[in-house]
């Protein structure tokens, strides 16, 4: 009789939402009942916004099982104007550009190879916005069950439930106020049950979370259907991205295994064949050959060559694509997934959970009291919260400068203990892994005070409170991390000065370039760094879900244990472990779906961060590290099926939010593009002996006395009774004359460089505007199906119209529960 009842009502057999509200009393009686009055207001006015209640006690927790009806659906469908499938013969050709057919037809047993077992499409169906006034029109409006796809239930369901209230002077935003007071513990959507293996959920676990289908592309349109729009873009962004990461990837593991040829350059033999005596490196320091760098200077060559500039080049022109044919994947599948438009919320924006008002006002358009908090204080606390994240960032370049004091101190003590030639290397790779410590120690601080801080400002809206978040964490996380690579390769050695004169820090002969140059130092410390990062980032995201689910399920079963105990008058707990049967996924699903993670706002955040961070590591300063693209592809792969793990086994279902697009993450994305077609030219240009290499080739027609040319004698007389002793009779590297003056060649060089610099830069953002010209931002097959769509929809419309009658026998049909 109830499932009779359920049916006529356009009522699934599971609920489409889930309150939990814990049994465990505070130790305030006042406290309760009024925790007890607002949400028994709530679940009033929920009942009364048509939807269906029912309690269910399991545990220690009472469930809410909330059921829309198809006419409740139907009601807030229209309100926000959803576009719904169109039924008939109004189907959708599939998206695919001439160009993406011809590479699926050139490598068809690559692409059979990475396959779905399954069909995963998105409903190939022109659509129009729902009217339940031209329900008729609509695909499926004979089948209610079918007429709303899961995710969208759900969506809808959540946003009935938001506009409800929990007392009389409040409008909306009941739930997620009840969520804040304590009066439910959790709220979310179930998830498939694990049951039933042809569940969309175990199909998710078999074919994408689950590390055997590493090789097989990831089913879009089902995470679609599943999570939602806003879940299925990241996932489609990390795909797309890890793609185009593989070009690239190949590209740089091709330059570094052509390197070793650039070994028989004649510069390499003359350096390991010299007698020269390089001055002293630190002012306790002794003189050493230079032939003792000979091993170092040939493994510079795997970075500092012509092909890491060729693949600077390379690389800035892959960003400018990536992001180009990104942004046309991305209206690809806003279109496909019939958000195109941008529908993301009802059209009102909710006042967000955590807003603190200090007074009321009277809203302008509703002419109702509002909670407001005042405009001057708010402006105050954005002030105060951009001064800490400034300090904050104070703080991370203070931290960096301790490490450059640290790589100085080292290398000195190393030289004094006799390792001379490992003293500079090991210097840099120690710095590096203390630099990474440093990095991830003051990530974890900075995100908790950037919560801090954007909760103290107190935002009216959600919207805004993730908006100034974000650019917090941005800003914070990429000074964090780019510091110390911005640091050696534009700063380290060019405040060194020459022997007689050398420039002090903090006690110490300042941070200099080795023999082989600053590119190796770089190399290494964005390899430690980026790879580092990495590595702790799978462990925590892959271990800490995993303990967190498992110690919520031990912590409710024990809680279940002493209530059995109290309950029957068992004396030991221990006793009762055996025979009671507790219950889980597969037994009890309410209580199953509660022990999983709560999906929050920041953890999606850090998502996003955490590939933004590593577009900067493969663009910024790939020069001096042309297996980045490798190492982060590699990363992704393993990073796209730890996060559907996550989503899939230790998560809660989140609430399927729409979205269009990736949001500010592109402009990330962007600002990161246009730095790197600087810093890459610059990188080249001063950190690397390429220009100055190839200008003393084009003199002199090969690099034979390269060597004698750049290592200059000391200005310091060996009469100078104040002179150390590592300054005198020795050699260093620069270009200088006996009295330690620039000679024509230094500034002929700085020339050089300064040219290539900009030449390279212009260059590159003339072939950024000129591909942005080339490729539109919209596919010309999009456009026409766009106009074919409306065109369709006006029809659809226009012959319901004509048939008379209809409005009256769809409002009687969806009365009667049968359309």
């Amino acid at each position: 009789q109830k499932s009779r009842k359920m049916a006529a009502l356009g009522l699934s057999g599971r609920p489409d939402y889930v309150l939990a509200v814990s049994l465990e009393a505070t130790d305030s009686v006042n406290q309760n009942l009024l925790v007890g009055e607002k949400l028994a207001f709530f679940i009033n006015q929920v009942e009364e916004a048509g939807l269906e209640v029912e309690r269910e006690k399991a545990g220690q927790y009472e469930f809410y099982k909330i059921t829309s009806p198809f006419e409740a659906l139907a009601r807030e469908a229209e309100r926000l104007g959803l576009p719904m499938p169109l039924k008939g013969k109004n189907s959708r050709p599939r998206s695919k550009s001439s160009l993406q057919e011809s590479f699926e037809s050139l490598f068809s047993r690559c692409i059979k190879f990475m396959q779905l077992p399954f069909d995963d499409h998105a409903p190939a169906l022109y659509t129009a916005p729902y009217t339940i006034s031209n329900m008729a029109v609509f695909e499926n409006a004979e089948d209610q069950d079918k007429f709303f796809r899961p995710a969208l239930r759900t969506l809808l369901t959540y946003y009935i439930l938001e506009s409800c209230s929990y007392s009389e002077d409040q409008d909306t935003d009941g739930l997620i106020r009840l969520k804040e007071i304590g009066a439910i513990a959790a709220h979310f959507s179930l998830h498939d049950s694990p049951n039933d293996p042809n569940s969309t959920r175990n199909k998710l676990r078999r074919f994408w979370s689950s590390w055997n289908a590493w090789h097989m592309v990831q089913p879009l349109h089902t995470i679609r259907d599943y999570f939602g729009e806003r879940i299925s873009f990241y996932f489609s962004f990390v795909g797309f991205y890890t793609q185009w990461l593989f070009y690239a990837g190949v590209i740089g593991l091709l330059v570094c295994a052509i390197s070793p040829v650039f070994l028989l350059s004649d510069d390499v033999k003359e350096l390991c064949d010299s007698n020269i005596t390089l001055c002293a490196e630190c002012s306790t320091c002794e003189k050493t050959p230079l032939s003792s760098t000979c091993d170092v200077y040939k493994y510079s060559y795997l970075v500092d060559n012509m092909g890491s500039l060729v693949f600077a080049v390379l690389i800035s022109i892959w960003a400018t694509l990536f992001l180009e044919f990104w942004g046309r994947q991305a209206r690809v599948l806003a279109f496909e997934w019939d958000v195109y438009e941008g529908i993301s919320a009802p059209s009102e924006r909710h006042i967000r959970a955590g807003f603190r008002p200090d007074t009321t006002r009277v809203n302008s358009v509703t002419g109702k009291q509002e909670p407001y908090f005042t405009r001057t204080v708010f402006l105050k606390r954005v002030f105060y919260g951009a001064l800490s994240c400034l300090t904050m960032i104070a703080v991370a370049i203070m931290v960096m400068l301790g490490i450059v004091v640290y790589r100085i101190a080292v290398r000195q003590a190393l030289y004094l203990h006799g390792e001379k030639s490992q003293a500079s290397l090991a210097s840099s790779v120690t710095s590096a892994v203390l630099n990474l410590i440093c990095i991830l120690l003051l990530q974890n601080v900075y995100d908790r005070l950037a919560i801090m801080l954007t909760d103290w400002e107190n935002h009216r809206y959600q919207d805004d409170y993730e908006r100034f978040l974000t650019i917090k964490l941005f800003a914070f996380q990429f000074v964090n991390s780019f510091s110390s690579l911005f640091y050696v390769a534009f700063f380290k050695g060019q405040f060194a000065g020459y022997p007689g004169h050398w420039g002090m820090f903090f006690g110490y002969r300042q941070d200099d370039c080795s023999a082989y140059g600053c590119l190796v130092d770089l190399a290494i410390q964005l390899a430690v760094i980026m790879v580092g990062q990495q590595v702790v980032s799978k462990v925590q995201q892959i271990l800490i879900p995993m303990f967190l689910e498992w110690f919520r399920r031990r912590k409710l079963r024990r809680k279940m244990l002493n209530k059995y105990a109290v309950v029957n008058r068992v004396s030991s707990i221990s006793s009762v472990g055996s025979n009671l049967s507790l219950p889980d996924n597969s037994t009890n699903e309410l209580i199953g779906n509660i022990c999983l993670l709560e999906t929050t706002d920041l953890g999606f955040l850090r998502e996003y961060l955490e590939m933004v961070i590593q577009f900067g590591y493969v663009t910024l300063f790939v020069a001096a590290f042309p297996l980045a693209p490798l190492f982060g592809f590699l990363n992704n792969i393993i990073e796209i099926r730890v996060d559907a793990r996550k989503f899939t086994h230790f998560y809660q279902r989140p609430v399927p939010f729409p979205a269009c697009d990736i949001g500010f993450w592109l402009h990330a994305l962007e600002i990161i593009s246009m730095l790197a077609a600087i810093t890459n030219p610059a990188v080249v240009a001063f950190s690397s002996d390429i220009i100055a290499k190839f200008l003393y080739q084009w003199h002199h027609g090969s690099l034979r006395g390269y060597i004698k040319e750049v290592y200059v004698l000391s200005p310091v007389s060996a009469n100078d009774t104040s002179a150390l002793p590592g300054d005198v009779d020795c050699y260093y590297k620069a270009y200088r004359d006996a009295d330690g003056d620039p000679t024509s060649m230094y500034y002929e060089v700085l020339l050089a460089r300064v040219a290539f610099v900009l030449i390279f830069e212009n260059a590159l953002c003339a072939l950024k505007v000129l591909l942005a010209y080339l490729i539109p931002d919209v596919p010309k097959f999009i456009r026409l199906e766009m106009r074919r769509e409306k065109y369709r929809a006006d029809q659809a419309l226009a012959a319901e119209r004509t048939r008379g009658g209809f409005v009256r026998r769809t409002t009687t049909a969806l009365n009667a529960g049968n359309p």
